[in-house]
C-alpha cells in the first residue's frame, strides 16, 4: 500500500492544458516529473481517498476561484497583452503525420502532437484575471480560426497556468 501523503503537503494546481511552452529548446522553468515519479504519485493518490479528496478539492477551487475571474473578463471582452516575446517552436521529430490540412514533421508533448509554430504567453490586461496567463500556439502552415469550418482552430490557446 502506498504511504499517505501528509496532511501538510501543498497541493496546488499550477495549470491546465498542455505546457508546450516549457517543452521548447532553452526554456527554463518548471520541468515534467519523469514517468516513474508521476506513476508513484498516481499510485499514491489513487490508492487514498483523503489524497483524492484534497486533490478534488484542490481542482474544484482551482476551477470556481481561479477561472471566474477569466469568465468575466472573457464576456466583458477584456483586452490582453503579451507576456514577453514570441517563442519558435522547432518540433523535435517525433512523427511524420498529417496534422490538419498536411504531412508534417511533430512533437510530441503530455501526449499531443504539436507541429512548427510560434508560441505566445498573455494575460488579461488591467488585472482581470490576477496570475494567470495562457499560452497561443499558432501554426504559420494552417488556415487562421478554422477557415473552412472543419479546420482545426488556429491559433488555439492550448495551456493556462496560475501563479
Amino acid at each position: 500500500e502506498a504511504p499517505e501523503i501528509p496532511p501538510e503537503t501543498l497541493l496546488r494546481l499550477t495549470g491546465i492544458g498542455c505546457d508546450v511552452l516549457r517543452a521548447t529548446e532553452g526554456h527554463t522553468g518548471s520541468s515534467p516529473l519523469p514517468a516513474p515519479a508521476a506513476a508513484a504519485l498516481a499510485e499514491r493518490v489513487s490508492s487514498s481517498p483523503r489524497a483524492r479528496r484534497r486533490l478534488a478539492s484542490v481542482v474544484s477551487d482551482t476551477i470556481f476561484q481561479r477561472l471566474n475571474p477569466v469568465a468575466r473578463a472573457v464576456t466583458s471582452k477584456r483586452r490582453i497583452e503579451a507576456c514577453g516575446a514570441q517563442v519558435h517552436f522547432e518540433p523535435r521529430r517525433d512523427l511524420f503525420a498529417r496534422e490538419g490540412t498536411r504531412d508534417k514533421w511533430l512533437q510530441r508533448v503530455a501526449g499531443y502532437y504539436f507541429a512548427n509554430a510560434t508560441l505566445q504567453e498573455v494575460r488579461f490586461a488591467e488585472c482581470a484575471a490576477p496570475g494567470v496567463t495562457f499560452t497561443f500556439y499558432y501554426d504559420p502552415d494552417e488556415p487562421v480560426n478554422g477557415d473552412p469550418r472543419h479546420a482545426n482552430i488556429n491559433p488555439e490557446v492550448v495551456c493556462c497556468t496560475f501563479e
